[in-house]
């Protein structure tokens, strides 16, 4: 494995309003913690009242997948928010084993990848370590892929007190199925996992705000929780709960300027009164720019619900929030997350405003394509800007982005740096702005085959990433005449995955993945081929799949 750590400066204030430099639980689940850490992302500007104007690349080559394949001689530069949450990958875990259809439009593949746990090593203590490899496409001749992994150091300083304000939605829509149990055993794990000194307030919303309590020391509102006795009814007026917990939040951040400050929302997001899409409900909560660049306010989506559930809008939310994005089906995991042990390796931050920056040698490189990442890639020249989107890492915490690759025929003849990554964010607390380089150069003779790396990790994420990206794809007809080929595609990765059984088929998080890319596999095949004839599928070795038998 090639490993490159470069090196980080601390950046100029003035720098940060320039124009970049033009240039061409196992040992499967992901991140820190039981779900895997948290990564989402403050700004210094007011809250938007639009998403980011996406970037219009033409696709060069016909590739089934949700991104375009991107010549760099048209564009060498990739960027990106340095954060990927976990919930798309759960909540389609919960569609596959309750038989439900999994929406395309709702699978992020970047969160599938990064529900596998890498076993990266922070071996820096004030940067990130960076991870790189390139290998052979495992299903495609004559293409490549990158990995390239970010993992923060451990924690650097003694626990941050916290602040936390609970904005709980008591609507009639969470009395269906167990929401409105998550929505308090989450509730009720939080606070007792908050140490002593720690400050919680609580809000409900319906149509309107209800019970609030102002934030109080988390050792005397132990004595009464009667507050979290929840009953629904009801609207659902999320911006109207949102605004409440938001001015409290400010009030206590001002009050105690060392802490970190987390509104968490619990919700199935399905807002139907005031505001009812993510920018709108955002925009109505203005911040003093300076302050909030320091301390920000970190939004925590907390998602319940199967049916009529609202995954765009809690996604959104958390991404534009400076926070991240959770989801629960059961009570069991609402205790996992928010247990002592686990919620403390959440809530230090040791980067804000985190972004990648990666630079591909037109030399070396003809194509290039992201998997995965449509919700959080950015225009090159926001590298250099404070932007609330981009992401927030936690110590500790580690995020993996995949590229596919079309190199030039003379790769291997040329000693020369194939990619530029660079990294840039805000230490929190202090405001320091620091910027990491690092480089990977050409030249390997010969490329290994990804088997061949003996990285089986590693294995099993390009599996996971390559057919979640996909299956993606379906929502935008992105197989066109192409479908014989994609599906054949799905099929040799699955059994490509069922080959690590195994190694991992004893492990429940191997277990679970292996079921639901079976799942998305049989899902996306009877979609496509409705009253049409399809090719025969391969039958991989192992269980999993959603039992349907081409």
């Amino acid at each position: 494995m090639f490993r490159e750590v470069g090196k980080s400066v601390a950046v100029p204030q003035e720098a940060m309003s320039a124009s970049p430099a033009s240039s061409p639980q196992s040992a499967l689940e992901g991140g820190q913690g039981q779900q895997g850490a948290p990564h989402l992302g403050p700004t210094a500007q007011l809250w938007p009242t639009a998403a980011p104007e996406p970037r219009r690349i033409p696709r060069d080559t016909a590739r089934p997948g949700a991104q375009p394949m991107v010549s760099t001689a048209q564009d060498s530069v990739s960027t990106f928010s340095l954060d990927a949450d976990r919930a798309s990958y759960h909540r389609a875990l919960t569609l596959a084993h309750q038989e439900a259809q999994i929406n395309p439009a709702d699978v992020r593949a970047e969160e599938w990848i990064n529900a596998i746990h890498h076993g990266y090593k922070a071996t820096l203590q004030w940067d990130f370590t960076l991870y790189q490899d390139v290998f052979l496409h495992p299903d495609t001749p004559g293409m490549h892929m990158a990995r390239i992994g970010f993992k923060a150091p451990e924690s650097l300083r003694s626990e941050p007190q916290v602040n936390v304000t609970l904005v709980i939605d008591t609507s009639g829509s969470m009395r269906e199925g167990n929401r409105i149990q998550i929505a308090q055993e989450a509730a009720l794990t939080l606070a007792n996992s908050l140490k002593d000194m720690d400050n919680i307030a609580v809000v409900k919303f319906s149509e309107h705000v209800g019970d609030v309590m102002e934030h109080r020391p988390a050792r005397h509102f132990r004595r009464d929780t009667g507050i979290l006795n929840l009953h629904a009814g009801g609207p659902t007026n999320v911006q109207a709960g949102l605004d409440e917990g938001l001015w409290l939040a400010d009030q206590v951040r001002r009050d105690n300027p060392n802490a970190v400050n987390y509104v968490v929302l619990l919700s199935d997001g399905v807002a139907n009164v005031n505001a009812t899409e993510p920018f709108s409900i955002l925009h109505n909560v203005g911040q003093d720019s300076e302050y909030s660049r320091r301390n920000p306010i970190r939004i925590i989506t907390i998602g319940v619900g199967i049916q009529g559930y609202n995954d765009h809008l809690l996604e959104q939310i958390a991404q534009y929030g400076n926070g991240w994005y959770r989801y629960f089906d059961n009570v069991e995991q609402a205790q996992r997350t928010f247990s002592t042990a686990n919620w403390r390796l959440l809530i230090t931050p040791f980067a804000d405003q985190a972004r990648a920056q990666v630079t591909w040698s037109p030399a070396l490189v003809d194509y290039w394509r992201i998997v995965g990442y449509e919700n959080r890639v950015t225009a090159d020249a926001n590298f250099a800007r404070n932007l609330r989107e981009i992401a927030e890492i936690p110590a500790g915490a580690s995020t993996t982005v995949l590229y596919e690759l079309q190199l030039n025929p003379r790769f291997q003849e040329m000693n020369d740096v194939l990619i530029d990554v660079a990294v840039r964010w805000i230490t929190p607390i202090t405001g320091e702005e620091r910027r990491q380089t690092a480089a990977l150069l050409g030249g390997y003779s010969p490329i290994k085959s990804l088997q061949a790396l003996g990285d089986p990790r590693l294995e099993l994420a390009v599996y996971a990433g390559l057919m979640a990206d996909i299956y993606a794809s379906l929502d935008q007809g992105g197989y066109g005449t192409g479908g014989a080929d994609a599906f054949r595609r799905l099929d040799t990765l699955l059994a490509n995955h069922r080959t690590l059984g195994q190694q991992f088929g004893s492990l429940q998080a191997y277990q679970d993945m292996d079921f639901l890319l079976g799942t998305i596999r049989d899902q996306a095949y009877q979609y496509y081929w409705q009253g049409g004839n399809p090719p025969p599928l391969r039958e991989g070795p192992g269980s999993g799949g959603s039992g349907y038998s081409p």
